[in-house]
């Protein structure tokens, strides 16, 4: 019986083995900003080619966090993904970035999933293509370079506040990983039991 139960256990595994996808999922969380409720965290897809993006902050005030400067004519620019808040809310702005201020508006290139608020904090969950119109994000794990800002209004204009950090993006295990290595120990467990 224990032999029956081996060799079942064996072809469980090579099932398993031949029906996993190579896919890649990175994610990344960082606090940008503690005392205005600000972080960002980022989930990407390499093989769906998806982005799910979650921003928060203040309520009643826009904030924004940018990825990586971008090579443009009049120099280094920034992808920007901006939350109105107070009267202008629930809108969600992307806008290309510059030294000394904005470039432009962008095209949306992310949907929103929702945008809510509790106890004066706002979250925004976004979702969109890996390889977006506006802005590829990475493919492989790396530290990506990210700044932050916040307003003294709702609507997009003057900053009250900025800085900049680092998000680290890192490879998560997929569950069919892990069932795999389960049924490896099974089959382990089993041949120990003789």
């Amino acid at each position: 019986m224990r032999q029956y139960n081996v060799i079942l256990s064996l072809l469980l595994v090579a099932t398993l083995a031949s029906g996993v996808a190579n896919a890649t999922i990175l994610n990344g969380s960082q606090i940008t900003n503690a005392g205005q409720d600000m972080m960002v965290d980022l989930t990407i897809d390499t093989v769906l080619n998806t982005v799910s993006l979650e921003v928060t902050g203040p309520e009643a005030v826009w904030f924004g966090v940018g990825f990586e400067p971008l090579t443009h004519p009049g120099g280094p620019t920034t992808y920007s993904v901006i939350a109105l808040g107070g009267a202008s809310a629930p809108v969600v702005e992307e806008w290309e970035l510059g030294s000394f201020g904005p470039v432009g508006q962008l095209a949306d290139s992310l949907t929103v999933d929702s945008n809510t608020v509790s106890a004066g904090v706002r979250t925004v969950q976004l979702s969109g293509l890996q390889a977006g119109a506006n802005y590829s994000f990475p493919t492989i794990p790396k530290t990506v370079d990210i700044s932050w800002a916040y307003g003294s209004g709702g609507s997009f204009a003057i900053h009250a506040g900025r800085g900049e950090t680092t998000l680290v993006l890192s490879e998560v295990p997929e569950p069919s990983t892990l069932l795999l290595s389960l049924a490896g120990f099974g089959v382990f467990y089993l041949k120990r039991g003789r």
